[in-house]
């Protein structure tokens, strides 16, 4: 995965640059690769999962500025619909 994220970036370095992903689950496995793709690409990630502690070491390795942590447990719809309807335009999401 590394590899993919050096400065041999294979795929469209800034591609996504204005664009705002949330990516659910980003605390390992596919979604903290997810967000560390769209990172790469340009993408402002909000990275959302249960844990305040990993998802901030994960934003501390994003490339670029702007990302943000999200602690949501999914399971609680009405905390899901309160926090979306705040966070503004995301074009890209990842769950």
């Amino acid at each position: 995965m590394t590899d993919l994220l050096n400065d041999n970036f294979p795929y469209a370095e800034n591609i996504l640059a204005g664009r705002t992903a949330l990516v659910c689950g980003a605390s390992k496995g596919i979604g903290r690769a997810s967000a560390m793709m769209l990172a790469r690409a340009g993408a402002r990630v909000i990275a959302c999962a249960r844990s305040a502690e990993v998802l901030d070491e994960l934003i501390g390795e994003l490339h670029g500025s702007g990302h943000e942590t999200l602690v949501l447990d999914l399971e609680d719809v009405e905390a899901v619909r309160e926090t979306v309807l705040g966070l503004g335009v995301v074009e890209i999401v990842i769950n």
